[in-house]
């Protein structure tokens, strides 16, 4: 090789590395700002449910924005959120719950993040899309009983834990009454309610030819048996909106409660509820270790709660309530405007009521829109 083509070749080297240098100049920064743009959006009913819904969205510099957002204190209760953002946050990753109304908040430090109005209004849209997705329809007994006749097959998908099984619709008039449909399905049923039959209420999607509708189903053969050789000794219950017990004919709190959650509207639920329905709630919560349930009327983990006497078998019966107590007139968010004292004597039924024990509970309110929430609970002094 002569000095003129060396000369060449040498050249046509070095253009190529000025070539890829230019690539890489040009093509490091929009990988790192498509990066900087995407997180992890994911829809979950409680925070340990292995059901989810995930989705990832991109929002011009949405990190960034989450990382030097402002940020403002939030007093008890914290609103209620079942949609979580996550990135990777070197050297770990950063984790958000978000509201339905998009406002992103750190459950850790308790604080909301203060975003502009086109990235919150955003997030917004993106979350009622993915909540779509993960929940089911809010529907009337009355046409779920047209919808569903005797007989009828439908795949029941438990909202917790992810699981599902085939039943079938045997009777009813108030509610369904549904057996699996064989021995695999009540095997899936029973490690639902981890390997032993319970009266737990649980919220579950009914899926039907297309439809995903929202339910409350338990988990204790009894009554009528109409299929042989499924391993199930009698039916369980579903319960819908509006639907009622066949023994007394009234609603059933928690199966309404469970079914709104199904639909993703347990809030809007619980607005409708009192003081008192509240605490019947947490005594329900209380017996069944129902972490859902729990979450919602306490504004806490079921974790964090202290011990209480006769959890085993608590039941609310008398109760002395005061008149609810404006403590503050705000319309800022999260902030508490009303509170109420309401004292509950507490039975222990295992032991024929001769165990009793008051607990006093404070009871707050949030601006609207809001619901009642226990904030503490304590022995009265006598």
């Amino acid at each position: 090789m002569n000095d003129k083509q060396l000369h060449k070749k040498w050249i046509r080297v070095l253009g190529n590395i000025l070539l890829l240098s230019i690539i890489c100049t040009i093509w490091s920064p929009k990988t790192a700002t498509a990066a900087d743009n995407q997180v992890e959006l994911t829809v979950q009913s409680s925070p340990t449910a292995a059901y989810k819904t995930t989705h990832v969205i991109t929002i011009t510099h949405l990190q960034k924005k989450l990382i030097q957002a402002a940020r403002t204190p939030i007093p008890f209760p914290a609103p209620y959120a079942d949609t979580y953002l996550t990135f990777r946050k070197n050297p770990k990753s950063a984790h958000y719950a978000v509201t339905m109304q998009g406002e992103v908040i750190d459950l850790d430090q308790r604080t909301l993040l203060q975003l502009d109005r086109s990235t919150t209004a955003r997030l917004r849209q993106e979350i009622v899309e993915l909540r779509a997705k993960h929940y089911g329809k809010l529907i009337k007994w009355d046409d779920i009983n047209v919808l569903l006749p005797k007989y009828t097959k439908f795949t029941i998908k438990d909202l917790e834990t992810g699981l599902q099984f085939q039943g079938q619709r045997r009777a009813g008039s108030a509610h369904a009454d549904v057996q699996p449909l064989s021995k695999a399905d009540s095997a899936i049923m029973k490690k639902i309610y981890g390997g032993k039959w319970s009266w737990l209420r649980r919220a579950v999607l009914i899926q039907h030819e297309g439809n995903t509708w929202a339910g409350s189903m338990h988990g204790m053969p009894h009554g009528g048996d109409g299929i042989p050789d499924n391993d199930f000794k009698g039916h369980f219950c579903i319960h819908f909106v509006g639907s009622v017990t066949h023994g007394n004919l009234k609603l059933d709190i928690a199966h309404q409660a469970m079914t709104y959650l199904a639909a993703g509207q347990l809030p809007a639920f619980l607005a409708t509820l009192s003081p008192e329905q509240l605490i019947e709630l947490w005594t329900i919560a209380i017996n069944r270790q129902d972490t859902a349930i729990y979450a919602a009327v306490t504004g806490q983990t079921m974790e964090k709660v202290g011990t209480i006497p006769f959890t085993s078998a608590v039941r609310a019966s008398k109760s002395q309530k005061s008149k609810p107590t404006l403590v503050k007139t705000t319309l800022e968010p999260f902030q508490t405007t009303l509170s109420s004292a309401i004292r509950y004597s507490l039975n222990n039924t295992k032991n024929s009521g001769k165990k009793q024990a008051s607990l006093e509970f404070l009871m707050v309110h949030p601006a609207l829109p809001g619901h009642w929430v226990i904030q503490d609970i304590s022995f009265p002094r006598k």
